[in-house]
């Protein structure tokens, strides 16, 4: 047993390891709102600058630099946080004459500890206007690759293998007849329970010391300082000094172990040292769940995370209940050949995965509600689109567990009572093989889980749902806020049948307020994309009643011409949507039907395999088993090589279909799907940062499709950025 076991841990993690460290993630606290804002140009020099973020921020790890405009440092080395909220952080700055100013800065979230460094400039003086084709205006980098996501991968499958360990002393060994199981069998099992503990508690400490240097590298690399220095910054931060935590616990329940195994084993019935063990490890789980982005969430962080931490403990106990099966009781229960004790122990199991089942539904569901916040997002973010692959995973773990339920472990009952032949045998002989791809499968989609703890979750900009419309000349012309651009507004002109685009050569803005005695304006109009067209908000210039009358001039036809009556900022202000606001809808209701589905699906397994349990109890105990031997180096040889497969077929068609048109229209014409900031022509759009697609020269990252087909459209036929096409 003791070679198998070792080695087949050592290649399962790291084999899954290998199959998905090829790339960076992204993770981390976004800048959202700039005071002043990027390229802004003012009259004179605030007190301070101010830079709120979407994450709650490490004060010792993050900090602001200002140059002045002859290079000398203008800041006040003062930077600090908000009393008031953490994602706010400020510094202030000395009056060094006029010309624009660079902000440079850095900061860790304490929410999911990665480190976010950019910077913008803006000027002061009327003169001092920063460039408007630098792509530097303002630049966010992201730090958080996947090696990061591998360490804690290996300590979440370090969990899995404690849990299995007390699954299986606790319920499934304990459930046999003690009185009818030899000294040799009960060293066995010990052994395979000893190994167990020992490769867990080493992936633990791997995964965390792994996952500190990298940390530590990352941090170092942007502050130039030495590594232990940085090392010691970063441990006193949330992030480090909770991964500290978690060794120290994966530490104590190693050693606590192996102090007390033999009255563990020694019991019949559960322990108060078993309860120690369950503790250390649930205040594993809450460590891991602390340190995610469900701390950073504006919706009950507290709760948010105690869900975090139930759904870790549920997809963990049905991995470790697959560990405990593969890894100790079936080895042993083979060579054993009893056909009840089997049979028992594999419907025990299941009985137990099933509440598992159940809560990762729920739990998931609100995790999907509380980070996605719209189906929208599903593919056009990184968050999203992670998410598919952790379903594709779930949804190949499940159909391998109705497998198990349906065949083998059915007809593992069924040989308590009646003789096999046919297709009964064979599907029995596959358990060897069904049980552990499962668990390996199970293994793959933890690693996957790490890789979404460290992706940051969608936050969503501010929003106006305002829209004002009118028809004219089989023409519907729509007045509404950019969605990305918050300082403009967007017209868009549509065939008022079809909704398909309609060919404008120009749009005629005229504004009239009667009340103020004001107009008309009018004000210049960007051609954006095919019947879209947008111009400055602050082209009403006081608050009140507006009337914008829109021209749309047509070649071939009529022009389409509307009066719009607009509130202006009232409407605005009443239809405004916050980053957090929530409306009950489809995206709510098709989460709940997936949490009941869930939960209804649990209860029907729970209560059949309550009647398997019935049917495999009280029969003649010496019935014999002539299956094959169950061999764990044979098994894993097959299983973890199916598992890379499957494991690539995921992630290729997640590379080749679980992709946006957008995406798909950017990568095609040779430029990066990415997350950034919208730009154009080198000058930001917005603070936030979002899905846009960048092309080579990073003068423009766009984040409408519509605007992008646009870009291409209209580029010369010369243009170095197209030559290749």
């Amino acid at each position: 047993m003791k070679r198998p076991v070792q080695r087949g841990q050592l290649i399962v993690a790291a084999l899954l390891l290998l199959a998905i460290n090829v790339a960076d993630a992204f993770a981390h606290a976004t800048p959202m709102v700039y005071e002043p804002g990027a390229s802004a140009v003012l009259e004179k020099i605030p007190p301070r600058i101010r830079i709120q973020f979407s994450e709650h921020l490490e004060p010792k790890a993050s900090s602001i630099t200002i140059y002045a405009p002859d290079g000398s440092r203008a800041d006040t080395k003062d930077s600090r946080l908000d009393p008031s909220d953490e994602r706010v952080l400020s510094v202030g700055i000395r009056d060094a004459g006029q010309g624009v100013y660079t902000v440079s800065w850095q900061v860790v979230s304490q929410d999911d500890g990665h480190f976010t460094k950019g910077g913008f400039s803006f000027g002061v003086g009327k003169d001092a206007v920063p460039s408007q084709t630098s792509s530097d205006q303002i630049q966010v980098g992201f730090s958080s690759p996947y090696s990061q996501a591998g360490a804690i991968g290996l300590e979440l499958v370090g969990q899995s293998m404690f849990l299995a360990v007390l699954i299986a002393i606790a319920i499934l060994w304990r459930a046999l007849p003690s009185q009818k199981i030899t000294a040799p069998q009960k060293a066995a099992f010990e052994r395979s329970c000893h190994y167990m503990v020992g490769v867990g508690a080493a992936l633990i400490a791997v995964g965390v010391v792994v996952f500190l240097i990298l940390k530590t590298l990352d941090l170092q690399g942007s502050r130039a300082t030495a590594f232990v220095s940085t090392l010691q910054t970063f441990i006193g931060t949330v992030d480090g000094r909770y991964a500290v935590y978690r060794l120290i616990l994966g530490a104590a329940f190693g050693m606590y172990f192996f102090t007390t195994r033999k009255r563990i084993f020694a019991s019949t019935g559960f322990t108060l040292h078993e309860g120690v063990l369950a503790a250390l490890l649930a205040f594993t789980l809450i460590d891991r769940a602390r340190v995610s982005h469900a701390a950073a969430s504006h919706f009950h962080p507290d709760f948010s995370i105690l869900m975090n931490a139930v759904h870790l403990l549920a997809k963990e106990f049905w991995v470790g209940g697959l560990l405990a099966l593969s890894l100790i009781l079936m080895p042993l229960l083979n060579r054993i050949g009893r056909v009840p004790w089997i049979a028992l122990t594999l419907a025990s199991m299941s009985k137990y995965i099933s509440v598992a089942l159940a809560l990762t539904g729920v739990t998931g569901a609100y995790i999907v509600w509380l980070h996605l916040k719209s189906p929208a997002y599903i593919l056009t973010t990184p968050w999203g689109m992670r998410f598919i692959v952790l379903s594709a995973f779930a949804g190949v773990l499940s159909l391998l567990r109705l497998y198990n339920l349906a065949f083998p472990e059915r007809y593992a009952v069924w040989v308590c009572r009646h003789s096999l032949n046919g297709y009964r045998r064979e599907a029995l002989r596959w358990l060897q093989y069904s049980i552990p791809l499962e668990m390996c499968v199970g293994v793959a989609l933890l690693f996957v889980t790490s890789y979404l703890i460290i992706t940051t979750p969608p936050y969503p900009s501010e929003r106006y749902a305002m829209e004002k419309r009118a028809s004219s000349q089989g023409a519907l012309i729509s007045l509404s806020v950019h969605p990305v651009e918050q300082k403009q507004f967007l017209i868009t002109v549509t065939d008022e049948k079809t909704g398909a685009a309609v060919p404008v050569s120009e749009t005629i803005v005229t504004l009239d307020n009667a009340e103020k005695n004001i107009g008309p304006l009018v004000p210049e109009t960007d051609e954006r994309f095919p019947g879209g067209f947008t111009f400055p908000r602050n082209s009403l210039s006081v608050p009140g009643n507006w009337e914008i009358a829109i021209t749309a001039r047509r070649s071939g036809t009529y022009d389409a011409a509307v009066s719009l009556q607009l509130n202006y900022p009232a409407e605005l202000e009443d239809s405004r949507i916050g980053p957090d606001a929530r409306a009950p809808g489809l995206f709510e209701g098709i989460l709940v039907f997936v949490a009941v589905g869930a939960v209804l699906f649990s209860l029907a397994v729970y209560l059949y395999e309550k009647r398997q349990i019935a049917r495999c109890t009280g029969i003649e105990e010496n019935r014999g088993w002539s299956q094959p031997g169950f061999r764990l180096s044979r098994s894993l040889m097959a299983v973890v090589p199916a598992t890379v497969m499957v494991c690539l077929a995921i992630w290729v068609s997640d590379e080749l279909f679980v992709k946006s048109n957008f995406e798909r229209l950017c990568e095609s014409h040779g430029d990066v799907w990415t997350q950034s900031v919208p730009m154009r022509a080198g000058v930001t759009l917005a603070s936030e940062t979002m899905a846009v697609c960048s092309t080579s020269s990073n003068d423009f990252h766009f984040a409408d499709i519509r605007e992008y087909t646009q870009f291409l459209e209209k580029a010369p036929a010369g243009d170095e950025h197209h030559h290749h096409h």
